[in-house]
């Protein structure tokens, strides 16, 4: 009877403690923040519409000390939406980068060259964990001290208390979860949330 009664408490405990960290997915992975001034503001990977506009609308609001937009990754369908910005600031175009990591790398090359020590990196909040990461543990030659602000993008899906009831946000967190897996083992980097 006793033995019953302890698999039934270890039961109830991993039916708990599941529970509440798939509950909290969408906090545990939303890594943004509020933004600050930086010396740059890059718009991260793909450049979806929403991506775009907040990222040109953080240059606009003064939160680029050298007024400068960087579009890293493919963004070739924004073009036309950036053709309208030209004039009012500068926006570079990286459009090599095929991953996460490779955008990473190419930022932190970026202002290594450029001398710059802080950056604001527009992202969808569930990308946020893995970009954190590899911000963090991902090492480039010269680099220095880096301070990166992740900023919301402001998509309109994204819930971080409710993902779960959201079924494009449910697939985001769980491929989120796969590509940080992916390169702890792959890359052999260790996650760590602050």
């Amino acid at each position: 009877m006793r033995e019953v009664k302890i698999k039934f408490y270890i039961l109830l405990l991993i039916a708990v403690t599941s529970s509440l960290l798939i509950y909290n997915l969408g906090r545990i992975l939303d890594r943004t923040q509020e933004p600050k001034v930086s010396d740059i503001v890059i718009c991260l990977g793909g450049g979806t519409k929403e991506r775009t506009e907040k990222s040109i609308h953080l240059v606009a609001q003064g939160y680029s000390r050298s007024k400068q937009l960087l579009m890293v990754g493919e963004s070739w369908y924004n073009h036309a939406l950036l053709d309208q910005y030209a004039s009012e600031m500068d926006i570079l175009l990286e459009e090599a980068s095929i991953n996460t990591m490779e955008e990473v790398r190419y930022i932190k090359r970026f202002m290594a060259l450029k001398g710059y020590d802080s950056a604001i990196i527009v992202t969808d909040p569930p990308h946020s964990a893995r970009v954190r990461l590899l911000a963090d543990y991902l090492s480039v030659t010269g680099e220095g001290k880096y301070s990166f602000t992740l900023v919301n993008s402001d998509v309109p899906w994204w819930d971080s208390l409710a993902y779960y009831k959201n079924s494009f946000s449910q697939n985001f967190v769980e491929s989120e979860l796969l590509a940080i897996a992916h390169h702890i083992v792959i890359y052999g980097i260790l996650p760590y949330f602050k």
